[in-house]
């Protein structure tokens, strides 16, 4: 059992700050974590913008399909989503935006979301185009639920890892790992063992179990023995992961 897995910040840490905005990412570093995870999607005018869903519906005070704004009509939004006391409005930050702030971060686990074929490749050369501009060459994997999206990164660039997300419970799920040669197995803690786990892990994967949001999940994927454990409020759940984190107000 690992004891002391690495712990990821999901969309920030969008239990504790407006999830995926650049507050949030701020206050993860400043938590002194080591690793986040976000989520990618593109405009209508063909930016990159950060954020979960294929909507702005539920993080912000608007409503439509993210590919169907520009980034102008989307970063007029106020993207304090569950947040309503954060002081001030915050907007949907663009990829590059967010790794310029992440530059201190040791890794980024970046999602690409399902989209049309087309759009998905923009944003598989959108992703890699931006890293190679801002000069981030490591610490970087690439994620997805789609295996056609992880099947454009692997075309794309074969460097890059990749994270191949969802119930490693089903079998066809080692078999689509092979063939996308990822690095890391995302696997949905909830339907995990410590066998599948160890499986994983022999057969070369890094293993990050998700969600982790209460103490029957943090029993779960310790006794999992995952590498790391990806949860939406870090403060809480990184020291009963067995992790140090400052002492740091969210808001």
């Amino acid at each position: 059992m690992n004891s002391k897995p690495e712990v990821v910040s999901h969309r920030g840490a969008r239990f504790e700050m407006p999830e995926n905005t650049i507050e949030g990412f701020q206050y993860a570093l400043a938590l002194g974590m080591t690793s986040v995870e976000f989520d990618v999607h593109i405009t209508a005018d063909d930016t990159l913008v950060v954020i979960h869903d294929a909507t702005v519906d539920r993080t912000t005070n608007g409503s439509g399909a993210v590919n169907e704004m520009t980034l102008e009509e989307i970063q007029q939004l106020d993207a304090r989503s569950i947040h309503q006391l954060f002081p001030y409005p915050v907007s949907i930050p663009t990829l590059r935006e967010v790794i310029n702030t992440l530059s201190e971060m040791k890794h980024l686990e970046i999602e690409i979301k399902r989209d049309s074929p087309e759009n998905m490749q923009k944003v598989v050369t959108g992703i890699l185009t931006t890293l190679e501009y801002l000069g981030r060459r490591g610490g970087v994997t690439l994620t997805s639920f789609e295996p056609l999206a992880l099947e454009m990164a692997m075309h794309a660039s074969p460097d890059t890892p990749r994270g191949l997300i969802g119930d490693w419970s089903q079998p066809e799920m080692f078999m689509e790992a092979t063939r996308l040669q990822v690095s890391r197995a995302c696997m949905r803690q909830t339907t995990a063992t410590p066998e599948l786990v160890a499986a994983a892990k022999v057969a070369g994967y890094y293993t990050v179990g998700w969600p982790c949001n209460d103490e029957d999940a943090v029993r779960k994927v310790l006794a999992c023995g995952f590498d790391a454990v990806c949860t939406d409020a870090p403060s809480v759940f990184g020291p009963l992961l067995g992790r140090e984190v400052n002492d740091v107000k969210a808001y």
